[in-house]
């Protein structure tokens, strides 16, 4: 095997380990659009957040917001367009610009959410 060879297989092993580590999402995320609102309970402070749809799949969803959120907060999204309400928690929040990205996980409702 000369130099080339090994180069080439290298860089295939290298995808191949990071489609199996790096990708852990097991559906596929389907590109959407609209609004919906974020509701955060803090201790005695509930605050309502608009965020834009970016997408969604079966175990969560893509959201850009105006703030930043905490990592594992658990949080109620609503949507207007058909009275639809989901829990989900923040599984990851990063700054792109003035927004934050946000991935949500669905959850079931939390016993101590009223």
């Amino acid at each position: 095997m000369d130099h080339m060879d090994f180069g080439s297989t290298l860089i295939r092993s290298g995808r191949s380990l990071y489609y199996l580590f790096g990708n852990r999402r097991k559906f596929d995320r389907m590109p959407i659009s609209g609004t919906i609102r974020m509701v955060v309970k803090s201790f005695s402070l509930v605050t309502t957040h608009v965020c834009s749809c970016v997408d969604i799949s079966p175990r969560g969803i893509g959201l850009d917001c105006p703030e930043l959120i905490a990592l594992e907060t658990v949080v109620q999204l609503t949507s207007d367009q058909d009275d639809s309400s989901r829990f989900a928690r923040i599984q990851y929040c990063e700054q792109r610009g003035p927004i934050f990205r946000t991935g949500l996980e669905f959850i079931a409702k939390p016993e101590d959410w009223s």
